[in-house]
């Protein structure tokens, strides 16, 4: 039997993206949630694409009216190729908002 690697969850993402700002603006360039797990193993973080996406989805607030505003109109094709490339945004997106 394989031991479950151990996940990462929200609070130590913060943690690490609010001591190493960098990182947000490199994830910004990334498309994939795997593109992202290479990058941050480069830096010494373990992580999986998985805690990448629960992350992004547990970082998602509800914007107010000054930042709704400020937010250019769009179309979600609910499909898997963008499923994968909107998590990079929502990371950074979610670190500014917070």
């Amino acid at each position: 039997m394989g031991t479950k690697a151990k996940t990462m969850d929200q609070e130590q993402l913060s943690k690490i993206f609010a001591e190493n700002p960098t990182y947000l603006e490199d994830i910004g360039k990334l498309g994939t949630p795997d593109e992202i797990v290479v990058y941050l193993s480069q830096k010494g973080v373990t992580v999986t694409s998985g805690d990448l996406i629960r992350y992004a989805s547990e970082s998602v607030t509800e914007l107010d009216d000054a930042a709704l505003a400020s937010v250019a109109g769009g179309a979600w094709t609910n499909s898997d190729d963008n499923d994968r490339a909107v998590v990079s945004g929502v990371i950074s997106f979610g670190m500014m908002v917070k």
